[in-house]
């Protein structure tokens, strides 16, 4: 089953009238939140940066034969920079959230993409330093300024849509720029988007390398962990429960409603496309194999000693 960039989730191609689509976005809690005049401005204004050169979808299956490191923003990553470092230098690439990259790039590691998706001002901060080095993947939805600041810095921008194509922003684009334009998987995370992209990026049919996962722990183990100092989840209710292996756990709302997205993505499409999923992450996921920095280390040294990791 091949990709195909101009079809793939553009909502004319699944016959619904203007009223179904209407009552999709009341009925669906994922659409109804899409449902955003806000989104569809910033929309509206951000295209102006597309050209031929900036739709994510035409960089799809460039990266066959590569296995993909994915950072979340997780304290799991922050303790375990060197390894990610190391795994670098071995070959894999590196797909970033956000709010990780001015702590890879402190830390010496340029990652080969950085994905962003939150509409709000604040993520600026992540691309303060960002400069000709790095390519940032976008969603249209973001503030524009935001935008216009990365556009101007970067090496190179390319373009996505969130959510679903059933919502008000991802309806006008299609209409409107109908080329190309792609719907990542958002999940309420960034951290969901990324994943969905390292799949794109390595395959374009069914089949392909592998994805590991650090950083994305969608919680805290302790109340102490949770960055405060930041203002980020301020407001937000906290969340506590015990893992399986009796550790305490915290977490807000959006990343609850992530995690049951992680497993419906990873433990049911994932496998079907035969794709490897390693998760190196230290909270709620927990998807099966769960491997640690130094035995993941030890198992992609073995299959490099085997040519299985290009």
């Amino acid at each position: 089953m091949k990709f195909d960039p101009d079809t793939w989730m553009n909502p004319e191609i699944w016959g619904h009238s203007e009223e179904f689509q209407g009552a999709l976005r009341v009925n669906s809690r994922i659409a109804l939140a899409s449902f955003n005049p806000n989104w569809k401005q910033n929309a509206v204004i951000n295209a102006r940066h597309l050209s031929d050169d900036s739709y994510i979808s035409d960089l799809f299956g460039t990266w066959d034969d590569y296995s993909i490191m994915c950072v979340g923003a997780g304290k799991s990553a922050h303790d375990n920079l060197d390894g990610i470092s190391d795994l670098q230098k071995s070959g894999i690439k590196i797909v970033t959230c956000d709010h990780m990259l001015p702590v890879l790039k402190k830390h010496g590691i340029q990652p080969d993409m950085t994905v962003s998706l939150d509409p709000t001002p604040r993520v600026g901060m992540f691309f303060e330093d960002v400069d000709e080095n790095d390519t940032v993947v976008m969603s249209l939805i973001q503030a524009p300024d935001v935008v216009d600041m990365v556009v101007e810095k970067a090496g190179h921008v390319y373009f996505y849509i969130p959510i679903n194509p059933f919502s008000e922003a991802s309806n006008y684009l299609y209409k409107n720029y109908p080329k190309k334009l792609f719907s990542l998987r958002s999940g309420s995370v960034v951290g969901l988007v990324a994943t969905d992209l390292c799949h794109w990026m390595i395959q374009r049919s069914w089949g392909g390398e592998s994805i590991y996962l650090i950083g994305h722990d969608c919680g805290w183990h302790s109340e102490d962990d949770i960055p405060k100092a930041e203002g980020h989840y301020a407001g937000n209710t906290l969340l506590h429960s015990k893992l399986p292996d009796g550790r305490d756990f915290y977490t807000i709302p959006a990343f609850a409603s992530a995690i049951p997205n992680y497993y419906w993505l990873f433990m049911q499409q994932y496998t079907l496309m035969g794709i490897g999923l390693f998760d190196m992450s230290d909270g709620a996921l927990w998807i099966s194999p769960h491997f640690s920095m130094n035995s993941m280390k030890d198992y992609i040294t073995r299959k490099l000693a085997q040519g299985g990791i290009r």
